[in-house]
């Protein structure tokens, strides 16, 4: 499996503002996956990224997919 590093810049903050989450920090996490084109964004907490940009995963999950 290969995974890469998100690009956090100007673009993805802005675009993480306009999704208005109470955790700016989740929003900057969820639209950096999105606009990197993620096929999912892995995390144990998957109720803070419900109804992101891109599908949410639990880490135990994940290799199952």
């Amino acid at each position: 499996r290969v995974f890469r590093v998100a690009a956090v810049d100007q673009a993805v903050i802005q675009a993480a503002l306009i999704l208005d989450w109470n955790d700016f920090e989740d929003a900057v996490q969820a639209t950096a996956a999105a606009v990197s084109e993620a096929a999912y964004l892995i995390t144990r907490n998957e109720a803070d990224f419900a109804g992101g940009p891109i599908p949410v995963v639990h880490p135990a999950n994940f290799p199952n997919l």
